[in-house]
C-alpha cells in the first residue's frame, strides 16, 4: 500500500540551518536524490558525551545494545546482498503496553522555522529533534524521507516509528526499519511511510483492541491526535546511518 505523507504538523520546508546539495543512487539506480535537503547521522557511539544540547546534525546512539536488553533476542539479518528493509502497518498495529526496545529519538513539534537537534546525545536514553510545524494553511510543505546505513560489514540496526495516543492510552506503530551493513554499496531508501499512521479510534462493542468500527484513518505522526513521536532505536555495531530530508513542492490539502 502506498502512503500519502500528508502532515497536520509537518516538516517546513524552510530549512536554512543545514541545506546542502547531494547527489545520489536510489535503489533502483534510476532516481538521483539533488538539490537542498537537511540530513542528521545516527553515530555509533560506545558512551555518553560531555553535554547534551546541540545544534549540529549528529545524534549519538550506543553502539551496542543498551544493557537492561542485552540477553533479548535481536534479530536484523536480511538475506543475501539486502540492506534495507521496511515493513509498514497495512492495518492498525498497535500496543497497550510498550516496552522500548533500544533507545528514543523524540520528533517534536516547534514554532520555530528550522530543524533543530536540542539533545544529540541518545546513549543516556533519549535525543530530541525539534521539527517545525505549519498550521492553518490551504497548502502544506512535504518532506520526502531516505535512509541509508553506512561503516563497516556485518553491523545492524532496527528503527521502528510509534506515535504515543495519551487519550486511548495506546502506541501506534507506523512502520519497522531493518538495516543490515553488507559489503558494497550502500544507497538511500525511502522512508515516507514511517511518518503516517493507520488510526482507530471507534471500537466494536467500545472494547478497545478487538475490532475497528470504522474504516481506519491515515494520519501523520505529527498529527494533534498523537502526544509523542518517536523511533525507537535498537543497535548492534552500527557506527553510521544518514536520513536526509528533502522539501517537496506545495501539496494540496484534501
Amino acid at each position: 500500500m502506498k502512503k500519502l505523507l500528508k502532515f497536520a504538523f509537518i516538516f517546513s520546508i524552510a530549512l536554512a540551518l543545514s541545506y546542502g546539495t547531494v547527489f545520489a543512487g536510489n535503489a533502483s539506480g534510476d532516481i538521483k536524490l539533488s538539490g537542498k535537503h537537511w540530513q542528521f547521522n545516527l553515530i555509533g557511539h560506545p558512551k555518553g558525551i560531555n553535554g547534551d544540547d546541540s545544534n549540529g546534525r549528529a545524534i549519538m546512539v550506543p553502539i551496542g545494545r543498551k544493557k537492561v536488553n542485552k540477553n533479548s533476542e535481536f534479530t536484523c539479518t536480511l538475506d543475501g546482498d539486502i540492506q534495507f528493509d521496511y515493513t509498514e502497518d497495512v492495518w492498525p498495529n498497535f500496543t497497550d503496553s510498550f516496552v522500548l526496545k533500544g533507545v528514543k529519538l523524540v520528533f517534536q513539534k516547534t514554532s520555530e522555522l528550522d530543524f533543530d537537534i536540542i539533545d544529540r546525545d541518545a546513549t543516556d536514553g533519549e535525543a530530541t529533534i525539534l521539527v517545525p510545524e505549519t498550521t492553518g494553511q490551504d497548502v502544506v510543505d512535504g518532506v520526502d524521507v531516505y535512509i541509508r546505513i553506512l561503516g563497516n560489514p556485518h553491523a545492524c540496526m532496527t528503527i521502528d516509528g510509534v506515535a504515543v495516543d495519551g487519550v486511548q492510552g495506546l502506541w501506534w506503530y507506523s512502520g519497522h526499519v531493518t538495516l543490515n551493513r553488507k559489503p558494497g554499496k550502500s544507497v538511500f531508501e525511502p522512508i515516507n511511510d514511517l511518518f503516517d499512521v493507520l488510526y482507530c479510534d471507534t471500537w466494536v462493542d467500545s472494547v478497545i483492541g478487538s475490532e475497528c468500527a470504522v474504516e481506519p484513518q491515515e494520519i501523520s505522526v505529527f498529527s494533534n491526535v498523537f502526544s509523542e513521536y518517536f523511533w525507537d532505536i535498537d543497535n548492534y555495531g552500527t557506527k553510521i546511518v544518514q536520513v536526509r530530508l528533502y522539501p517537496r513542492s506545495y501539496q494540496p490539502v484534501e
